[in-house]
């Protein structure tokens, strides 16, 4: 070391100095190389005494050279780390960045999703207008098809008896049934479709909506484990180019110390020119090392400037993680209102359900007040052929009283055309003879009673037919009237049932 080589000079010229040595000198020399021989050695002292000042100086120089080096790679390798994690912290916006625009090109394909899912509501509204004004129309269809029943049972309660006017009726009750079904059908076919149409739109959106908001937050999982990874990686990575750097530094400092200390030796064992030399070397050593300073100053700026940038890129950093927390509040708020228009589609397609079960009561109360009708129709079709059989059999009866009533008066004119060409052909001869006149008289006495006789009898017949004609038409007076009431009865109840069931639409 430098303290060794300047004891061992500083006991080269003790030896050199010691009175055992100047008095073996003295003794073989003159007093004028004694006075020279002490000049030599004052000279030798200065020297030796400002070489160990140069030493000491050289020493120190290295001390505050070592430090400030020692100082200045401290503060390399800081600004290094720094810069290390400047270049994470830069990577990390970047790719943050990223995130965030794929999160806001996310967000907006989800608005515009929303958009038509909104659009396909739209159309669902319009469609479900549309719908109410086809259930409009087949109520309509439908009260006209009960009006239609409704005259049909006014024409069956005023129903005579005829089968033309009956297959009428059943021709007005098959069109009404006929109606009911097609308002069923088409009741069936509009809600088949306003459910398919509400499914297929929620299938779609929750198809293209979900996968997107499951993706953005795996990836936004996945940046999060990204980018603490490369924290850790970076940190590892600083801290192993710290390890080496500063490994580095030691071996080059040990290195330039030792270089230095055989330059020092090699100093002490040359003459003055190169003592003046070394001199040299120092005000150099001196002059680098205020480079050296100056340098750190300026790497001081620089580490500053760079501190300064670190915040700088800390705050972006912020700025960047609090764009992807109002993105991802965004994405819940999107979320929320997807949830709320799911359900809200999710209760009108409830209620359109409720409203479709309302109207499938209402045609099978319809249905069940048509087959009531048709009963009814039946049984009122039924009484009218009763009617029409019982007035057949009364025609009838008239017809054979009639057809008895003319044979009787036939056969009674008959006889009397008999009796008064029986009398002619017996009066015949009685004119030939008055002898016979008395009896012609008494014939023709005969035959005044027996066409008096035929007479009564015609009369009575008369009587008796006129009799049973009037009885007759009483029976049929009675039974007609018997009939209008209980076809009366019947409509009656049957306006009971449909006045008590409510009104069918």
């Amino acid at each position: 070391t430098l303290n060794g080589l300047h004891r061992d000079n500083e006991s080269a010229f003790a030896e050199e100095d010691s009175p055992s040595t100047t008095a073996a000198k003295s003794a073989h020399t003159t007093p004028q190389m004694q006075r020279a021989r002490e000049r030599d050695n004052e000279l030798e002292r200065e020297r030796a005494k400002s070489h160990r000042e140069l030493l000491e100086r050289v020493a120190a120089t290295e001390e505050q050279r070592s430090e400030r080096e020692a100082e200045l790679g401290v503060a390399v390798e800081g600004n290094a780390r720094r810069r290390v994690r400047i270049r994470t912290l830069q990577n990390s916006i970047l790719s943050s960045q990223g995130d965030l625009t794929n999160a806001r090109s996310t967000a907006a394909s989800v608005e515009g999703e929303l958009a038509e899912y909104r659009a396909r509501l739209r159309e669902t509204g319009a469609l479900r207008s549309s719908l109410a004004e086809q259930v409009a129309s087949a109520e309509a269809d439908a009260e006209r098809a009960y009006t239609q029943l409704s005259m049909s049972q006014a024409t069956l309660s005023q129903l005579t008896p005829s089968q033309d006017r009956v297959s009428e009726a059943e021709a007005g009750a098959d069109a009404a049934e006929q109606e009911l079904s097609q308002a069923e059908s088409m009741i069936s076919l509009c809600k088949g479709d306003v459910e398919a149409e509400l499914a297929q739109a929620e299938a779609e959106v929750l198809g293209r909506v979900m996968p997107e908001i499951e993706s953005l937050e795996a990836s936004l999982s996945a940046v999060r484990s990204e980018v603490q990874t490369r924290m850790a990686s970076s940190d590892e990575i600083a801290q192993r180019s710290e390890l080496s750097d500063a490994q580095a530094r030691r071996a080059e400092a040990e290195a330039a110390r030792d270089k230095a200390l055989r330059d020092a030796a090699a100093v002490t064992e040359r003459d003055s020119k190169r003592g003046r030399r070394q001199s040299a070397a120092v005000n150099q050593n001196e002059t680098d090392v205020t480079r050296a300073s100056a340098d750190v100053v300026a790497m001081s700026d620089d580490l500053i400037a760079a501190e300064h940038e670190v915040e700088e890129e800390r705050e972006r950093a912020e700025g960047v993680k609090a764009q992807a927390a109002l993105a991802r509040e965004k994405m819940k708020t999107l979320t929320a209102q997807l949830q709320s228009e799911r359900e809200r589609c999710g209760k009108e397609l409830r209620e359109s359900e409720r409203e479709l079960q309302r109207l499938e009561r209402e045609r099978d109360r319809a249905k069940a007040r048509a087959r009531e009708s048709e009963t009814d129709a039946k049984e009122g079709e039924q009484k009218a052929l009763e009617a029409t059989l019982l007035a057949e059999n009364k025609a009838r009866m008239h017809a054979d009283l009639v057809q008895r009533s003319h044979g009787a008066a036939a056969s009674l004119n008959e006889k009397r055309t008999q009796e008064d060409t029986l009398l002619r052909e017996r009066c015949k001869p009685a004119t030939a003879s008055r002898d016979d006149l008395g009896a012609l008289r008494d014939l023709e006495a005969q035959y005044a009673a027996r066409a008096m006789e035929v007479e009564r009898e015609m009369a009575q017949a008369e009587v008796s037919l006129s009799d049973t004609m009037r009885t007759e038409a009483a029976a049929w007076d009675r039974e007609r009237q018997d009939m209008q009431r209980r076809i009366a009865e019947a409509l009656a109840s049957t306006r009971q049932t449909q006045g008590g069931a409510g009104h069918p639409f």
